[in-house]
């Protein structure tokens, strides 16, 4: 993998959090995905060998659906982009996520294991720090991530959040809401540019005794939210 300059890094994470990004242009390409699966109870193989990465997992395969009562993991991945923005890579992602909030209420997130090699840059939301319910992070890798599966183009695994869901609940990526410049949601590619993400067909969701979306998969239409209270802005 090609190693990014820290300077660059940095750089990234600067413009992200609000010192004037710039764009390579909006590409409807690159997808923003969740898949949930079983968990394990080896912290150390959660971004090795757990991961859809290690498994050759297309993001049209991934599971958008996790049932109530059981401990799940369920993974953030930048999906299918191989795009002329990222023909060299991925090397980080600003994003956001909600879900109710509410502690032994609908969904619990109980933790978050970042498989980016990078920096890590949560920020808090009206919920709290990511990964709580509102919150957004801002994600780079210190080399370019350049792992294509099959015909699918460029994965890269992010992290994972380890859940339970007491009742019917739904987890969702998001813009992030809480940078200077306003709610965004951006992968930056290996040159140190930025390209917006479609965040009405290109964001993922897990349902928990509901249906979730599976960006990948065409026609699996966008969930919103009926009632969640003061939390669940739209965009």
């Amino acid at each position: 993998m090609k190693q990014l300059h820290l300077s660059i890094r940095v750089g990234l994470v600067f413009a992200c959090l609000g010192a004037g990004p710039v764009f390579a242009g909006i590409n409807p390409g690159p997808k923003v995905a969740l898949h949930v699966t079983a968990t394990t109870t080896k912290d150390a193989t959660v971004c090795s060998t757990w991961n859809p990465n290690a498994l050759n997992l297309s993001c049209s395969g991934y599971n958008s659906r996790g049932d109530v009562g059981q401990d799940l993991l369920v993974y953030l991945v930048i999906a299918q982009a191989d795009t002329p923005s990222f023909a060299g890579g991925v090397a980080g992602i600003t994003a956001g996520i909600e879900y109710d909030g509410r502690k032994n209420h609908g969904l619990d997130v109980l933790g978050w294991t970042v498989c980016a090699d990078g920096l890590d840059n949560p920020n808090s939301g009206p919920g709290g720090e990511w990964p709580a319910s509102g919150g957004g992070d801002v994600i780079t890798w210190l080399n370019c991530q350049e792992t294509r599966i099959g015909n699918d183009g460029i994965h890269a695994v992010v992290g994972a959040f380890r859940v339970y869901a007491y009742s019917q609940d739904l987890l969702r990526i998001t813009p992030n809401r809480n940078l200077q410049v306003g709610p965004q949601c951006l992968l930056a590619n290996c040159y140190a540019q930025e390209v917006k993400v479609d965040t009405t067909t290109a964001l993922g969701s897990v349902g928990f005794g509901t249906p979730g979306r599976n960006p990948c998969i065409p026609g699996d239409l966008p969930i919103v939210p009926a009632t969640w209270g003061s939390l669940k802005a739209r965009y």
